[in-house]
């Protein structure tokens, strides 16, 4: 009937209740098979992108990213980030922070080594614009050269970003 359960605290019991905030406005989907690779900490744009253009100032844009990745390195240490823009604003921490959208790995052993995985985040933004909008994934290798991150997964499989504009 268009009420949602609600927890009133540990010492409560659940009452229902006529959500509040807004609705789903629009959705947009992009998806990306592209191969692209960073082989420095200079973040490089990975292919995958979507543009969408909020109704009001006051609308959020919740962002989902499924990104597969491969990770190869010729040294001792190797890893990446991978870091979730609206155009050219950074939403998320870079390789040198403490951030929960890094992807970083050790492995010691063979002079080469590969290793295949997939990112996963939800992002809230909130814009404050009615212009046409872009987010997209950079990704970036955590060692220079002895590394290198590809944004895509070894079979063939479609990365993807979806926008959900919120209303108020």
């Amino acid at each position: 009937s268009g009420q949602v359960l609600t927890s009133q605290g540990s010492s409560s019991a659940p009452q229902w209740a006529t959500p509040a905030g807004g609705k789903v406005l629009q959705v947009v989907t992009a998806t990306s098979t592209s191969a692209t690779f960073a082989y420095n900490t200079t973040f490089t744009n990975s292919g995958l992108s979507a543009s969408i253009t909020p109704s009001a100032t006051s609308s959020k844009i919740l962002v989902f990213v499924t990104q597969h990745f491969i990770v190869r390195r010729s040294s001792s240490s190797f890893g990446g980030s991978i870091t979730l823009y609206r155009g050219s604003t950074k939403l998320t921490n870079d390789i040198n922070g403490s951030d929960p959208y890094k992807i970083h790995m050790n492995i010691t052993g063979a002079s080469y080594v590969e290793q295949q995985g997939e990112f996963n985040t939800t992002y809230l933004d909130s814009p404050n614009t009615t212009s046409a909008t872009t987010y997209k994934t950079m990704i970036g290798a955590a060692y220079g050269n002895n590394s290198a991150l590809m944004g895509v997964s070894n079979d063939g499989t479609a990365s993807y970003i979806t926008l959900l504009e919120i209303g108020a």
